[in-house]
């Protein structure tokens, strides 16, 4: 995976942005879901990346210029679909994910919510707030205001 920023001004109009040691850009070759969203509550737009194999990958931006924090998400296997939102209005990000779809075709098929913490791990993800089994595999989730 590349990231790539919009320079404003003059063509090409995107520059690659380069990660110090390039390794979090590859460690999925298949991305499910990636989305953007104030994680940690700085003002800043972080990145999760799902994968329905592996742990999902989180990245903090510093605020030291366009770099990015590599976020353990242990307990993320199987995500399919993510969204970033306040979803119980106390101004910190929560996420809301699907889990099962391809890889695990009977099931279970799970729709979670996570209460953010806006500080470092940011989410426990072993113990979701809302945990929902679905009949059908979701492979998408929306959140309407």
């Amino acid at each position: 995976h590349r990231m790539f920023r919009v320079t404003r001004g003059q063509a090409p109009y995107f520059e690659e942005v380069n990660h110090d040691d390039g390794d979090p850009w590859l460690k999925n070759t298949v991305a499910t879901a990636v989305k953007i969203g104030d994680i940690n509550g700085d003002g800043l737009d972080d990145i999760i990346v799902t994968n329905e194999k592996v742990p999902a990958l989180m990245f903090i931006q510093n605020k030291d210029g366009f770099t990015f924090t590599d976020i353990d998400m242990a307990g993320s296997e199987s995500w399919r679909a993510v969204r970033i939102a306040d979803m119980n209005g106390d101004g910190i990000a929560d996420l809301v994910v699907t889990k099962g779809y391809r890889y695990n075709r009977n099931g279970p098929y799970l729709v979670q919510m996570f209460q953010g913490t806006g500080v470092e791990p940011y989410f426990d993800l072993n113990n979701p707030i809302f945990d929902l089994n679905v009949p059908f595999p979701a492979g998408d989730v929306e959140i309407l205001d």
